[in-house]
């Protein structure tokens, strides 16, 4: 741990280091630098000395002409100044000598060979020919040519005296002396003088070392002395903290005890207390009694349930709470159980103070001692009352129409189940009736869902009242479809006699605020055991039947017969192909001509909807039409249809073709389309078409459905550019009034009308009073059905503006009537 001696020699030898570089640094160089500046001035003297004595030798060289080699080594000044060096070195330490001109050239040499050589830019000659100072510097050299031979190893000073005359350099002599004993004897004093140095240093040294050796060892003693006594101290203080540990533990241990009782004691004072709030806060009626049933404790639940306050029931028995609306045999089990130490469970209506029934969920289990004895009964229950009425509103509404609040189709068929179970054991008969109302839909359109409603929930109270019998069974399915249900009954025309008076009491008129609603049921009727024995092929059956109805002029009833099936399974069918050959794109367009009286052209073409069944051949659109309006299909294929007509005009345009104006037929499907006119105007754009080229025909009876809504319904399409025209004039029940309103270019004459004209006297008055009608309306009138000469002058004489039928051509494909275009010749032409 402790090194004094070691740090002290690293630190001492440090020093001695310091001290000789100190030494040869400072010293050693300072005296040598001195001793150089002393040889330096002394061999400068010597020089000046030696100048002054070759003066006139000097000059002589200087003068002579010639300073080539062999003149300066033979000349007499060279001879003049060895003598003088000769004797004048005999004492002194000259090496050499020698004599330059100011051009550098060496004018005399101790040494031959140097005679001639030019040293005129070396530092020294130049310093004393133009700046006229005299130089000196000493040196060291391996080996030198001296007056005496060779020598090696000499320290030499050389001086360069410049020889001035007139104040100008004429001259330079160069001598070297040897300083080599002087530096010599310098250097022994010096190293003289370090040894003394370095001696007494060692000498301090050693004892200033024995003197740190003595403190280490004393330094040492008293650290081992002062560890020892830590030592001691450390166990000491150890032992003090292992028993302090050892008592703080045990009085931890204590305390821990002490405060788990205490936590004990507080849990469970919290939960006698939170066991205390939680049966006085229970939203559950709790209820305490002996095992005769007296009441020994009741929370403010039972006082909010009851009205009983708990003060009055202390000690008063159960019985002040029994209901007569709960069968005695319920009690008898209830107190059965709990006495055999079981938990009873049930529901019971309970009586309250004021004497209002409650219907509670009650739970009473039996408390039992450390022994197993039953000291008390613990009742805990729950008022369910409204829960037990939401649970029968929603029986109700999952088995009763929420607006009429007949039977629905879930209960009508799990009651004309039992009904069915009833007649079979029975051997009686039964009788299902399926109505349905006429113009429904018109009404909830016209006049909106609340005069719908209305009139639904009248003829379900109609209905109720012609029904009075138990067993009769009334229910509504949906929408306007409602059934009634007539079990044992023991003849057909008692179904009869009831479907009659159905068909007579649904006819009469509503009232609806200020309007009157008229609508007709449609009745079909299936027969137990003769047309079916279970509830769904009865309701198809009669269902079957309604249609008939409908089918067969509405507002009245039919018994069902298995043709009525056949058609049916038919319009099925044909529903399914219809579809088919939509997706398929079987369906195709033909075009049958226009003849515009006027000029003898073709003006126009109607385009007609083919359908061509691989195996049915043609279907006529009278067939198949209204099976896609009530399939929901016509707007899909109405839309088809208008894009395709569109596109055959756009190509027809394309080819030059004459133009001609593309009739179209719309259905009242259609026309309640929101989508209708812009994709019509979409479609205009696309195919660049001149809008006044196309025009829609709609039927008299379209129009005439919801006149208001036609009428907005055309002036939109009217706004488009489009033409307009009333399809089979006078074949419905038309309003002048309207008629007039609807914003229409064209009436077309009933082909019935143009029928038998040439024998038949009423048709040609119906046509030409038509025609007058229509131009005194300000319409062109268009017949169709022309099918010969005589009808088609009638027409023209009566001024009829377009014509056509198959007079004049029969619907053909798009080529076959392009060509038809082209070459058209008016029949009398």
């Amino acid at each position: 741990m402790f090194k004094l001696k070691k740090y002290f020699l690293l630190a001492g030898g440090a020093a001695f280091l310091g001290f000789v570089g100190i030494f040869i640094y400072g010293v050693y160089n300072q005296d040598m630098s001195k001793l150089e500046e002393i040889g330096e001035r002394e061999n400068m003297i010597l020089a000046g000395f030696l100048s002054d004595l070759l003066e006139t030798q000097i000059k002589d060289f200087i003068t002579l002409e010639k300073r080539d080699t062999s003149t300066l080594l033979g000349s007499t000044p060279r001879r003049k100044t060895d003598s003088i060096l000769k004797n004048y070195s005999k004492n002194r330490s000259i090496l050499k000598v020698k004599i330059f001109a100011p051009d550098g050239i060496t004018l005399y040499s101790t040494n031959s060979s140097e005679i001639g050589a030019n040293e005129a830019n070396t530092p020294s000659i130049v310093n004393a020919t133009q700046f006229q100072q005299p130089t000196s510097e000493m040196e060291f050299k391996g080996n030198f040519s001296s007056l005496s031979g060779t020598l090696f190893n000499r320290d030499i000073v050389e001086t360069y005296i410049p020889i001035i005359a007139n104040e100008q350099t004429i001259a330079i002599v160069e001598l070297y002396s040897d300083v080599t004993d002087l530096v010599a004897d310098t250097k022994k004093l010096l190293y003289r003088d370090l040894g003394l140095f370095l001696l007494g240093y060692l000498s301090l040294f050693s004892f200033l070392f024995l003197l740190a050796s003595h403190a280490d060892k004393i330094i040492r003693n008293q650290y081992a002395t002062l560890t020892d006594a830590n030592r001691q101290l450390e166990e000491a203080k150890l032992n003090l903290d292992n028993q302090v540990a050892e008592r703080t533990r045990e009085l931890s241990d204590t305390v821990n005890i002490l405060d788990l009782e205490i936590l004990e004691r507080k849990a469970a004072e919290d939960q006698l207390r939170q066991l205390s709030q939680a049966v006085e806060q229970s939203p559950s009626s709790i209820m305490i009694t002996d095992t005769d049933g007296m009441i020994q404790y009741a929370n403010p639940m039972f006082t909010q349930i009851t009205g009983w306050a708990v003060d009055e029931v202390l000690n008063q028995s159960t019985k002040i709470l029994k209901s007569d609306e709960t069968n005695n045999h319920i009690y008898e089990e209830m107190w059965e159980t709990i006495r055999s130490g079981n938990v009873w469970n049930g529901q019971i209506y309970n009586k309250k103070k004021n004497g209002d029934m409650y219907f509670q969920n009650l739970t009473i289990s039996p408390i039992v001692d450390e022994n197993g004895i039953t000291r008390n009964y613990l009742s805990i229950s729950e008022d369910i009352t409204l829960h037990k009425e939401q649970e029968e509103r929603i029986h109700h509404l999952a088995h009763h129409d929420s607006l009429t609040g007949l039977l629905n189709r879930f209960s009508l068929e799990h009651r004309l189940e039992q009904a069915l179970a009833l007649t079979m054991r029975q051997k009686s008969q039964l009788a299902v009736l399926f109505i349905d109302l006429d113009r429904f839909k018109a009404i909830n359109d016209s006049l909106g869902h609340k005069a719908g409603d209305h009139l639904l929930i009248e003829v379900a109270q109609r209905l109720k009242a012609i029904c009075q019998r138990k067993s009769d069974i009334v229910a509504r399915i949906g929408g306007d479809e409602f059934v009634v249900v007539l079990s044992e009954i023991n003849d057909p025309s008692f179904a009869a006699l009831t479907a009659k008076t159905f068909v007579e009491v649904l006819s009469i008129p509503y009232s609806y605020e200020n309007d009157e609603l008229i609508t007709t049921p449609s009745v079909g009727i299936a027969l137990y055991p003769s047309d079916g024995d279970n509830s769904e092929g009865l309701l198809k059956k009669a269902d079957t039947a309604m249609y008939h109805v409908k089918e067969t002029g509405r507002g009245n009833f039919h018994f069902y017969k298995e043709q009525m099936n056949q058609k049916i399974e038919e319009k099925i069918l044909l529903e399914k192909a219809l579809k088919e050959a939509i997706q398929q794109n079987l369906l195709e367009l033909y075009y049958q001509p226009q003849i515009c009286v006027v000029g003898k052209t073709v003006c126009g073409v109607e385009a007609l909807l083919r359908w061509n069944h691989p195996e049915m051949g043609f279907i006529s659109p009278e067939k198949f039409i209204p099976i896609a309006e009530d399939a929901g299909m016509i707007e899909e294929l109405g839309l088809w249809v208008i894009k395709t007509a569109l596109k055959q005009l756009h190509t027809w345009n394309t080819k030059g073709l004459p133009q001609v104006r593309m009739a179209i037929n719309i259905s009242a499907k259609q026309l309640e389309s929101e989508s209708l006119v812009s994709e019509v105007d979409i479609l205009l754009k696309d195919l660049e078409l001149n809008p006044s080229m196309v025009e829609f025909e709609i039927t008299e009876s379209t129009a005439m459905t919801d006149p208001m809504k036609a009428i907005e319904k055309l002036i939109q399409l009217r706004n488009l550019g489009l033409e307009l025209a009333i399809d089979d004039f006078g074949t419905g029940y038309s309003s002048l009034s309207y008629l007039k309103m609807l914003p229409v270019q064209s009436l077309k004459l009933d082909k019935s009308f143009v029928m038998n004209l040439e024998t038949d006297g009423n048709n040609k008055a119906i046509s030409q009073a038509a025609i007058s009608l229509g131009h005194d309306l300000g319409f062109k009138v268009v017949a169709e059905g022309v099918e010969t000469a005589e009808q088609e002058q009638f027409l023209k004489s009566s001024n009829c503006d377009l014509l056509q039928g198959y007079y004049f051509s029969k619907p053909q494909k798009a080529d076959e009537i392009e060509k038809f275009i082209k070459d058209f010749i008016t029949p009398d032409d």
